[in-house]
């Protein structure tokens, strides 16, 4: 195969390949590549050969990211090169064993892909990105925030060169965050200007979403385009926030602060312990769908040590739907 050097498109979604043949750095035309196979084979095409398709464009996953041994293998795949790449899928396909094990050499494995995860930043034209499988603690900087000229850049040396890790993701429109079960952290995802649509699931670890979703001190408008909010199947979930504050301090109630001033529709569900969703802000004047099912406590304003009164929902003027499911009898 590495004599077809004018091949441009490869679409190998239903091949159910093991591994990418070598020679793949040959396709020197390639724009199009459905997938990408991680193969620790030795016949196996590697992801070192992804430096040389720098022309690939639309969408790509990369699979079994996880059988990577090194940052340095990660990070000559150079994704931060490829401009025209507007939609990323890592796969990272973790053992069952690696997720539950407590012992040093499984933790080892836990902070490699952190590393790994690290150095596979895109370019910042990407629009759509989804993370699957991992098994990290947490996500990379660049998820949560975008870059400006006063802000430096994290350089990862290596044997053969460097590459610059910076917070770039100022065009993506979609996150999909799904079975990532060591997960106890998120970047700050409210400062991405075009975020659209967030999907969290199979976030096991996760007792509470809250100081994650906002940036403390922060004056600017959070998740200003978010549209669509879907959080699923987190069996430990049990309070869910919405909102920004700083540690420590009193929210003012006669001023309204800019927090998601654009969600529609908020999907919970697979939740079965949630009992708690509060909204810190006066109102979400744009939400047309909420479900309700076990929840206990619904607020707007204030933090956890103030003495909050039950949501008006005529601070949801826009609001279409309103579903109760599996409530629990009090």
């Amino acid at each position: 195969m590495e004599r077809m050097i004018k091949l441009r498109n490869l679409d190998i979604r239903e091949a159910g390949l093991e591994y990418l043949p070598e020679g793949v750095r040959n396709w020197k035309s390639l724009q199009t590549l459905s997938n990408f196979i991680v193969s620790s084979a030795t016949e196996g095409c590697k992801i070192e050969e992804l430096k040389h398709h720098n022309l690939l464009q639309d969408c790509v996953k990369i699979e079994w990211v996880g059988d990577l041994k090194s940052v340095e293998q990660a990070a000559e795949a150079r994704l931060q090169a490829k401009s025209q790449l507007t939609e990323l899928e890592l796969d990272f396909y973790f053992g069952e064993e690696i997720v539950l094990a407590s012992t040093p050499e499984a933790l080892e494995e836990k902070r490699l892909m952190e590393s790994v995860l690290g150095v596979l930043q895109p370019h910042s034209n990407l629009k759509k990105f989804t993370i699957s499988e991992y098994s990290g603690f947490k996500f990379p900087s660049w998820m949560g925030d975008t870059i400006t000229a006063a802000q430096g850049w994290e350089v990862w040396e290596f044997a053969n060169g460097e590459i610059q890790v910076g917070v770039m993701m100022p065009r993506v429109t979609s996150i999909n965050i799904h079975n990532c079960p060591n997960l106890i952290a998120f970047p700050a995802l409210n400062k991405l200007p075009s975020l659209k649509k967030l999907k969290i699931e199979y976030a096991d670890k996760l007792t509470s979403i809250s100081r994650e979703f906002y940036c403390n001190g922060c004056n600017t408008l959070l998740f200003p385009k978010l549209v669509d909010l879907d959080i699923g199947n987190m069996k430990n979930l049990e309070v869910l926030v919405l909102g920004a504050i700083t540690d420590g301090e009193k929210v003012d109630t006669s001023s309204d602060i800019g927090i998601l001033p654009g969600l529609k529709s908020l999907t919970i569900h697979g939740c079965p312990v949630l009992k708690s969703l509060r909204f810190l802000t006066k109102s979400v004047p744009s939400l047309e769908e909420i479900p309700w099912w076990t929840l206990k406590e619904f607020k707007f304003r204030g933090d956890e040590q103030e003495e909050e009164e039950e949501a008006d929902l005529s601070l949801l003027p826009r609001l279409l739907n309103l579903d109760f499911l599996d409530s629990e009898e009090e």
